[in-house]
């Protein structure tokens, strides 16, 4: 049986006022005991605020869903690399966030993360610290 994904969308340059580039890595973390099939890392980029894959395609990550066979739940955390606004070295909090149970699209810009605190893009433009 195929495993269903989602889709992972975020638009940061309305938050930015100047074009937003970088890059983003998706990690799988699951809550319990890791004893079935954990789903592979996926990467993607950021190019004038859109978040992609690196073919250029939405970014799909696989569900949450039975036929995982994992103890506990499964979230991804999004950590941002080399992330600029404008040209100016720019960092952006990590997003850890549970993974849905069905094919439907997560924004990063507004997913409640998995700590459960509301997510706010935070786009520090102090030479990419946090």
């Amino acid at each position: 049986m195929p495993l269903t994904h989602f889709t992972v969308v975020a638009d940061y340059d309305s938050f930015s006022g100047g074009p937003v580039r970088g890059s983003v890595a998706f990690t799988p973390l699951v809550t319990g005991v890791a004893s079935g099939y954990i789903p592979d890392p996926v990467q993607g980029r950021i190019t004038n605020g859109v978040l992609a894959g690196l073919d250029g395609l939405p970014i799909r990550l696989v569900c949450d869903q039975g036929d995982l066979h994992l103890v506990g739940e499964l979230q991804y955390r999004a950590e941002f690399y080399g992330v600029t606004v404008d040209g100016v070295p720019t960092y952006i909090d990590p997003i850890p966030f549970t993974a849905p149970t069905s094919d439907v699209t997560v924004d990063l810009t507004t997913v409640v993360p998995a700590t459960g605190q509301p997510t706010t893009p935070q786009l520090n433009i102090d030479g990419g610290t946090p």
